[in-house]
């Protein structure tokens, strides 16, 4: 199981594909509004002979490579109602954020310090990406 990362127009071929090549396609979605080239996030999965997935998993990729591409991509802004105001968001959040084209981005964990705690490890570094899920009566806390 695993995920492939895919431009709009790749997202029918590559899906074929895998299909076909008997993979199972679990989900197809995108993280970003107004993000340009659009991006796909494709969750492949199966079962079988180390060979036939790897098959499978080849022609997703060819298929995906050998898709038309677009020449150049335009950018795109958010509306201004869209746009989002860090101001409120730092004191809540205690960091101070990146704001580009009406969006804002916080970032922790990315400490280029060097800094090492106690336990010797590079302080935060090991955190980043590392949520972990887990469910509580129903209800998914982060």
């Amino acid at each position: 199981m695993g995920d492939i990362v895919l431009l709009e127009q790749e997202v029918n071929p590559a899906l074929s594909a895998a299909l076909g090549g008997g993979l199972e396609v679990t989900a197809l979605h995108n993280h970003f509004f107004y993000d340009n080239p659009r991006v796909y996030f494709m969750h492949i999965g199966g079962s079988g002979s180390l060979e036939a997935l790897a098959k499978g998993v080849k022609s997703t990729l060819d298929a995906a490579a050998a898709a038309p591409k677009a020449d150049t991509f335009a950018g795109t802004t958010p509306s201004a109602s869209d746009s989002i105001d860090a101001a409120p968001l730092e004191p809540i959040l205690g960091k101070p954020a990146q704001t580009k084209d009406g969006m804002v981005k916080f970032v922790w964990g990315a400490n280029h310090h060097h800094a090492r705690r106690d336990d010797g490890r590079p302080d935060g570094s090991q955190h980043v990406g590392r949520l972990r899920r887990r469910s509580r009566c129903g209800s998914r806390r982060w």
